[in-house]
């Protein structure tokens, strides 16, 4: 027994993989056995195609053990967790078992959330940039006899009748295996509360080592490898008696719970655990039930001062951007949008600041969002996927998609409808046609607010107003391009810059201030109407109509924990739909709809606003039906013609000197192989490319000045319509291909235009 409790002290502060296979080669360790995971050498495709993403992975970890936490507080007290009497959710759970109000641990103060997150550690140690993951957990543990049917199985449905727990496909948290080193090493520790063992069980230490099966255990007829678990000669779980291990950091005390040690664990950036890894976590962890604590302790290769970075409490981004991060806020409300088989969903959109107070940028934006994940999909306060930014893109708000975080919480979508697209490594989704119907109608309530479209002109102006390029030759030269080639048109937005005549539009003004009423007195039509309810038209061929109403409601009317109200409406057919509908600063835009409309129908609605203690505030109104409306060649509806124009982007022209100024907000980085950059409203032409330097080399003196106009208008108008096009792909590899690209039109941009031979043959003709 005391061999077995050496091994377990040995491997629990191994430093690397290394130093665990030379732990196996000692002669104690060498007359142990292997017994494949889950008793099924087949294990392989199941352990092996889980997440595609080492944080993805990870998450698992904390998710079992808050799950654990919360299953021992439920047994301490008495309760069957899958009973009756059993909390019906994670947030009822923490309320009823930690005394935290409405389960929030945003409602905790600074010194409450890290005493509750003492409960689940995350801990790195050991290399610098392959470190050892620990994650332990005071939760209810598991007995040796147990652990082939909970720590060490697959597809059991362990917790699948437990209603406040997170866990239900049955991995064990084995996503995170492939991603632990070259030899998938990961230690399994645990011992069970001792007030929870079953009667006549003995109160024992467990532990095992995963590993996938070396090499030299293959052989010809095996079709892959498979993953396997250290037991004793008898192929039962290595066990030990004692009171307390001492394997913690500063060798503090571990009594109960579970000890999970993820050997050189491959991190996509392994610096201070408590920066970027709490950063990647908290943008996974949305709203964990519980607070986790990240401590980094690598004092080797990390600078440490213990209480300031050694240790930091994750509480996700939910938290972080309603609570202790709301300064960075310019704007936060949510939409509520019908999301067709995801039904009727509430969509969180938080517009982060662009710049302090003193003019200068805010880059704070990556801390919740990043290029890969910005739209966040999550069930239970965990993220099942993540749209990319480049996704964010086609609405159209090009100054805001740096700076937009959107959350949709799928938790109470049809179990049916969320089982059909999310996987179940939480990671991925299926791209269905119910899934991107969901996208379509999330694009269209982000693309049509006119709140985002007003803050997305406010960022542009701001952004614009500290460029002062010189484009007026490229003005002159897209005017008269324009005038030949009117299909150029598409390529710009509308402005006033190169006058055209393009179709009009309304838009809604949006309040500039307001302070409301706590609860709301009145609803009524923005627009003035005869008789005694408010008529809207609607053609045929129309997607939606818009009834614009007022009221005093506050912003948070709908989304405060108390005293809030609720909007609610119905209809006399039910064809009839409201489609998107938010709140903003005494503004209720109603976005309505209906299914197969024919001309001169009329639908009523009834729309209310529920109020605490007092009766609702009503507003009846019809939608009238008329024909279609005329459209004119290609599908656009005819509109009255309005004198419009286009704007072009900036060109800002980019000098050596200026590569690591970081006032080159899109151009930091670049190198002479470097040629532009397409930024909104912005695009970046680099004046020391080598295939520009390379050609003024060999040009005449007279022609340089020429040559380098030429260059920078060519690659700024090009990079506009390759960078256009290359948008129509849906592609995360935009960036790639578009420097690519524009790296083949710069190399034969100004050979094409000067080559003398080539402009004989123009005035030959």
């Amino acid at each position: 027994m005391d061999k077995n409790k050496d091994l377990l002290l040995k491997l629990a502060k191994a430093e690397n993989e290394d130093e665990v296979e030379s732990i196996l080669k000692e002669e104690y360790a060498k007359s142990l056995n292997w017994y494949p995971f889950n008793g099924d050498s087949s294990n392989f495709a199941t352990i092996n195609n889980q997440q595609t993403d080492s944080i993805a992975a990870l998450a698992e970890k904390p998710i079992n053990s808050i799950d654990a936490v919360l299953t021992k507080e439920c047994l301490l007290k008495g309760v069957n967790p899958a009973g009756e009497s059993a909390p019906r959710g994670m947030y009822e759970a923490v309320e009823s078992f930690f005394s935290v109000k409405e389960g929030d641990i945003s409602n905790l103060g600074t010194r409450e959330r890290r005493e509750l997150a003492d409960n689940i550690l995350i801990i790195a140690d050991g290399e610098k940039e392959r470190p050892n993951i620990t994650i332990v957990d005071f939760g209810e543990g598991q007995n040796p006899e147990d652990f082939k049917n909970t720590l060490l199985s697959l597809h059991r449905k362990n917790k699948a009748r437990i209603p406040f727990v997170q866990g239900k496909y049955g991995m064990g948290g084995t996503g995170v295996l492939p991603f632990c080193g070259s030899k998938k090493y990961q230690l399994i520790l645990s011992r069970r509360h001792p007030k929870l063992l079953k009667k006549g069980q003995r109160d024992l230490w467990g532990f095992s080592l995963v590993r996938k099966t070396p090499a030299e255990k293959l052989d010809e007829r095996d079709k892959h490898s498979w993953f396997e678990c250290l037991v004793d000669s008898q192929k039962n779980i290595l066990t030990f008696e004692t009171e307390g291990l001492y394997i913690l950091p500063e060798w503090g005390k571990m009594s109960y719970g579970s000890f999970i040690k993820l050997f050189n664990y491959d991190l996509p950036r392994a610096s201070f655990a408590t920066a970027d890894l709490w950063r990647d976590l908290n943008r996974r962890l949305y709203s964990p039930a519980l607070p986790i604590l990240i401590q980094e302790t690598r004092e080797k290769y990390f600078t440490i001062t213990k209480g300031k970075n050694d240790t930091k409490v994750l509480i996700g981004n939910k938290h972080r951007i309603g609570k202790d991060d709301r300064n960075f806020v310019r704007e936060s409300f949510p939409i509520t949008a019908d999301l067709k088989d995801f039904g009727e969903r509430k969509i969180d959109v938080v517009i982060f600041k662009d710049f302090d107070k003193k003019g200068n940028p805010l880059r704070k934006g990556q801390e919740w969002a990043t290029a890969q994940e910005s739209v966040f999909f999550t069930i239970n306060g965990q993220t099942h996927y993540a749209l990319p930014r480049y996704w964010l893109k086609k609405t159209n708000l090009d100054f805001l998609v740096d700076y937009l975080f959107v959350h949709l919480d799928c938790t109470s979508v049809n179990r049916t409808v969320a089982d059909d697209i999310f996987f179940g490594s939480r990671d991925r989704v299926r791209d269905n046609a119910a899934f991107r119907e969901v996208q379509e109608k999330l694009l269209f309530a982000l693309g049509s607010n006119e709140v985002l479209e007003k803050l997305n002109e406010e960022y542009k102006e701001r952004k614009l107003s500290s460029i002062r390029p010189d484009k007026s030759i490229a003005k002159k030269l897209v005017a008269n391009m324009i005038t030949k080639n009117k299909d150029l048109m598409n390529y710009f937005t509308r402005g006033a810059e190169v006058p055209l005549t393009m179709e009009g539009g309304d838009t809604e003004e949006v309040p500039e201030s307001f302070e409301g009423s706590y609860i709301p007195t009145f609803l009524k039509p923005r627009k003035k109407f005869d008789g005694p309810v408010l008529v809207k038209e609607i053609h045929e061929n129309s997607p939606h109509a818009i009834v614009l109403l007022d009221t005093d409601a506050q912003n948070d009317y709908f989304s405060r924990r108390n005293d809030s109200g609720e909007f609610m409406w119905n209809s006399s057919d039910s064809r009839a739909r409201v489609i998107v509908r938010y709140l903003f600063n005494g503004m209720l835009p109603v976005r309505v709809s209906v299914e197969n409309a024919r001309e001169g129908e009329q639908f009523d609605y009834s729309v209310q606003l529920t109020r605490p203690n007092a009766s609702p505030l009503v507003v009846n109104f019809k939608l009238k039906v008329l024909g279609e409306k005329e459209r004119r060649a290609g599908g656009r509806v005819e509109r009255e013609p309005e004198q419009m124009g286009i704007n072009l982007p900036l060109l800002q022209t980019v000098e050596k000197e200026g590569w690591k100024d970081r006032r080159w907000d899109g151009a930091t980085g670049w190198t002479a192989e470097s040629i532009a950059e397409v930024s909104p409203g912005v695009i970046y032409v680099n004046m020391d490319s080598s295939d520009l330097r390379n050609f003024l080399t060999q040009c005449p003196i007279r022609l340089r000045a020429f040559a380098e106009t030429i260059y920078k208008v060519g690659i700024f108008l090009n990079s506009i319509v390759v960078d256009l096009e290359l948008k129509k792909l849906d592609s995360p590899d935009q960036e790639k291909l578009f420097a690519r690209a524009i790296s083949a039109v710069s190399k034969t941009l100004l050979p094409l235009q000067l080559e003398p031979k080539i402009q004989k043959l123009g005035e030959e003709e």
